[in-house]
C-alpha cells in the first residue's frame, strides 16, 4: 500500500472518527436535558399528583411550603412524606448508576453491577452486622457509621473478589464477576446467619433487604446527599481513570497511567457509591446494570457523557418504580388476576419492581453477550 495510500486512509478513517464523536456529543446534548426533565416531572409527580391514599394539588404541595400555617396537617405530612421519598430514590439511582457504569468500564464486561459483583453485599452484610451487632440506636435515629461500615464491608468484597480471582493468574472479566458472584452468595448466607439474631427487628430487616423506601425520614436524605457531596471529588477523578482503563491494561499503562493506583481508584468510588445507597434504604439491586445500558447506545462509552446519564437513566429509574411501588397494592392485583393472595403487605418494597424489571434484562444481556 503507497504512502499516498496510508495517508488518504488515515485521514479518512479520522474524519469517520470525529463525525461518531460529533454524533455522539449531539446526542449527549439532547439525552442530558431530557433525563433531566424526566428527573424533575418524576419528582414532582411522586410529590403532587401520584395516585395514592391522599391526592395533592400543585397548589396544595406549594402551599405546604409557602405559607404552611394555611395548609392543613394532613397536606404537610403528605407532602414532607412524598417528597423526602422522591429525593432518597432519586439519590440512590443517581449513585447506583454511576456505581455501575464505573464498574462496567473498570471490569470490561457489560453485566457488572454492584450487585453481581458482590460489592452491594458486601455492603449489606456488614451494615446488617452493625444493626444487630451493633450499639442500639433510638428510633429515628440516624447514625453516620452506618455509611462507613456499609463502605468497608463493600471495599471487602471488592478486594476479596480481586484478589481470588489473581489467584488464578490473568484477571479476566467474566471470571472476575463468577468470583464476585460467589463472594456475594458467602456473604448472603453471612447475613441470614445475622438475621437469626435479630429478633424483633427481622421484620424490618427483611423488608430493608429487598431495598425500602417507606422508612426514608429528612435525616436519611440528608445523609445520603452528604455521603453523595463527599464521594463527588474522588467520582471526578474516577471517571476518567476508568475511561482509559476499559481499553484494558496493556493499553492504560502505554498511555503512561499506573494501572494498580488508577483500578484502586475506580472500585473504591464505586464502592462508597453503592455503600451510601445501601446504607439508606438497603439492598437495591439491578439499577448499576440496566442505566448504564439504556444509554449507552445513545451516547457511547465515553465515561465523561456515559457516567452523568447513567446516573439521571439511574435516578429516573428508580423514581418511577417507586411511584409503583407506592401505588400498586398485592391485593389490587390479586384482585385484577382473580387469585386469593393471603398477605398483610400494605404495598410491596420498590427492590421487588426493580428484581422484575433487572431480572429478565440480565438474561438478555447474557443471551447477547455469549452469542458475540
Amino acid at each position: 500500500m503507497s504512502a499516498a495510500t496510508n495517508a488518504g486512509w488515515s485521514t479518512e478513517n479520522r474524519s469517520s472518527f470525529a463525525s461518531d464523536a460529533g454524533i455522539r456529543w449531539r446526542r449527549w446534548m439532547v439525552t442530558m436535558p431530557l433525563l433531566l426533565l424526566t428527573c424533575l416531572a418524576l419528582l414532582w409527580l411522586s410529590t403532587a399528583v401520584g395516585v395514592g391514599s391522599v391526592t395533592l394539588t400543585p397548589d396544595q404541595m406549594w402551599r405546604t411550603f409557602s405559607a404552611p400555617e394555611t395548609a392543613t396537617r394532613l397536606e404537610i405530612v403528605a407532602t414532607n412524606a412524598r417528597l423526602s421519598r422522591a429525593l432518597m430514590a432519586l439519590g440512590v439511582g443517581v449513585a447506583l448508576g454511576m456505581a455501575g457504569a464505573l464498574l462496567q468500564a473498570l471490569y470490561r464486561n457489560p453485566l457488572a453491577d454492584p450487585g453481581i459483583t458482590g460489592v452491594t453485599q458486601g455492603a449489606v452484610t456488614a451494615a446488617v452486622a452493625w444493626i444487630v451487632f451493633g450499639p442500639p440506636l433510638a428510633p429515628g435515629q440516624v447514625s453516620w457509621v452506618l455509611p462507613a461500615v456499609s463502605a468497608l464491608g463493600a471495599i471487602f468484597s471488592a478486594t476479596a473478589t480481586w484478589t481470588i480471582t489473581r489467584l488464578g493468574g490473568k484477571v479476566e472479566p467474566t471470571r472476575l464477576i463468577l468470583i464476585g458472584v460467589l463472594v456475594g452468595g458467602v456473604l448472603g448466607a453471612i447475613t441470614s446467619i445475622a438475621l437469626l439474631w435479630a429478633d424483633e427487628n427481622t421484620q424490618t430487616l427483611i423488608s430493608w433487604l429487598s431495598g425500602s423506601l417507606a422508612a426514608v425520614t429528612w435525616q436519611k436524605v440528608g445523609m445520603l446527599g452528604g455521603s453523595l457531596l463527599l464521594v463527588l471529588p474522588l467520582t471526578v477523578l474516577a471517571i476518567p481513570m476508568g475511561n482509559v482503563l476499559q481499553f484494558g491494561d496493556d493499553v492504560s499503562a502505554g498511555l503512561g497511567q499506573e494501572v494498580t493506583p488508577a483500578r484502586a481508584i475506580v472500585l473504591i468510588t464505586a464502592c462508597l457509591l453503592t455503600a451510601a445507597a445501601v446504607c439508606t434504604v438497603g439492598g437495591i439491586g439491578f439499577v448499576g446494570l440496566v442505566a448504564p445500558h439504556l444509554l449507552r447506545w445513545w451516547v457511547g462509552s465515553d465515561l465523561r457523557r456515559l457516567a452523568p446519564a447513567a446516573a439521571c437513566a439511574g435516578g429516573a429509574l428508580v423514581m418511577a418504580a417507586d411511584l409503583v411501588a407506592r401505588n400498586l397494592r398485592p391485593t389490587d392485583v390479586s384482585n385484577w388476576l382473580n387469585i386469593p393472595l393471603n398477605t398483610a403487605a400494605v404495598t410491596l418494597p420498590v427492590g421487588v419492581y426493580l428484581a422484575l424489571l433487572g431480572g429478565p434484562f440480565f438474561l438478555f444481556l447474557l443471551r447477547r453477550t455469549r452469542g458475540k
